[in-house]
């Protein structure tokens, strides 16, 4: 017995520094202290030598071209969401939507929408638009709460304009586009599996009416959906064209954003009052804090020390001790999202150690491993307490909670089960 712990030391080691992040997490409510306290226990109970690794190793890996490139994308996309917000064109959607969509999709269509922009939070705005569409009351308090809040989170689960999503992209080395095209089926899955489970048994012959022509172009010519076509337009068209530009990997990503916004700015007129309110404003600078926090936290485990890498150390201790690998890709993202409650939260915790124990495997296609270890950690964010969206959506309706989470537990059985289930076939197809 004494010589299994001797041999998952390491294990332990990182456990407890996890454990700590989740500790400070509760207590603080804070990430970016937590992820920050979870570094200074790394440093201190693994031995790594402070000036080493601040002023040698870590400036020939934070200071680069493509790393420039994701800060200003990460910076670009919560701007380019705050900025559609001021200028009114969320409300054009959902006029939109009134007039086209019927009942009872247009309870989907709302919160899917509004899951377009990533806005901590944003089950907020789409929760009255639910209400509304919901006029007759055929769903009680608690199955508005989860509709709103199932299919506010379409969207996390691929497109780039999450921070989430990017940070995986970051920390698993996988190119933009492949980790699109290995996670969109969940989209799909859980559109599919929310219209079983939460719409199939609603029948309305109900429908939006109508405006005039004349407010539906208007409303069309408002919404944000140019916005959004040139940044997947510019990124898409940059990545086939000119495969191999340094930085390409975030070089198109950020045109694409930056592009957008300046449309966005000249063809709204928002204030600019109102501009320098997005770029000088607490939220969006947290954000970047927290992420560059994220990659120094990240940078640890890539730190060379005795016996190989942290990461490496880590890796041997499993296999040394006989526990399998996809046991921990599975359980610490899990962990990571039940208790932090935000995507760039559980990513940015568990994927160093991920992609650490894969490069100890010796694994060369990751991409099954990433969606494994990204579903897990996603399942885990969308059952727990700390999601904002799941607190704000289940106040709004004045449901309970923790009674909401029993309406979570069949889709998302079915979620888990689907990616287990698609990991072999991504193994198979060489994804």
């Amino acid at each position: 017995m004494v010589a299994f712990f001797v041999q998952i030391s390491d294990l332990l080691v990182l456990l407890v520094v996890f454990s700590l992040i989740v500790i400070a997490y509760l207590f603080l409510k804070n990430i970016t202290i937590s992820i920050l306290v979870g570094m200074v226990g790394m440093i201190l109970f693994y031995g790594i030598p402070i000036e080493d690794f601040f002023l040698s190793f870590l400036p020939g890996r934070a200071f680069t071209l493509p790393m420039l490139f994701f800060f200003l994308v990460i910076i670009g996309v919560m701007a380019l969401s705050s900025l559609l917000k001021e200028a009114g064109l969320v409300d054009s959607v959902v006029r939109i939507v009134e007039r086209r969509v019927r009942y009872p999709w247009s309870l989907a269509v709302f919160p899917a929408v509004v899951g377009l922009l990533p806005m901590p939070g944003g089950a907020i705005f789409s929760a009255p638009m639910v209400a509304r569409a919901d006029r007759s009351e055929r769903l009680s308090g608690a199955q508005r709460a989860v509709v709103n809040y199932w299919f506010r989170h379409l969207w996390e689960y691929w497109l780039p304009l999450y921070p989430g999503v990017l940070l995986a992209v970051e920390l698993s080395g996988m190119s933009t586009l492949s980790f699109m095209r290995n996670h969109a089926v969940f989209m799909v899955l859980a559109l599919v599996v929310g219209y079983v489970v939460y719409l199939r048994s609603v029948i309305s012959a109900e429908g939006g009416q109508r405006s005039g022509e004349d407010d539906e172009a208007r409303d069309g010519l408002r919404a944000p959906f140019l916005e959004i076509g040139i940044v997947l337009g510019v990124y898409v068209l940059g990545s086939v064209l000119f495969p191999g530009v340094r930085g390409g990997r975030y070089l198109w990503l950020a045109l694409g954003v930056w592009s957008a916004i300046a449309v966005l700015l000249v063809r709204t007129g928002i204030p600019g009052g109102k501009v320098r309110g997005v770029f000088f404003g607490k939220r969006l600078w947290s954000l970047v804090l927290l992420v560059m926090l994220i990659r120094v936290y990240g940078f640890l485990f890539e730190f060379p020390a005795d016996g190989g890498t942290l990461a490496e150390r880590i890796a041997g201790s499993l296999s040394g001790a006989g526990i399998p690998p996809v046991v921990v890709l599975v359980f610490l993202p899990f962990i990571a999202g039940l208790v932090l409650g935000i995507a760039v939260g559980f990513v940015g915790v568990s994927f160093p150690v991920v992609m650490g124990l894969l490069s100890g495997m010796g694994v060369e296609r990751v991409g099954p491993y990433v969606m494994l270890a990204y579903v897990a950690g996603y399942i885990g964010m969308m059952l727990s307490p700390l999601h904002v969206c799941f607190v704000v959506s289940s106040e709004y309706f004045e449901s309970h909670l923790f009674r909401n989470m029993r309406l979570l537990a069949v889709p998302l059985f079915v979620i888990a089960a689907g990616a287990g289930g698609y990991f072999f076939v991504l193994k198979a197809l060489g994804w």
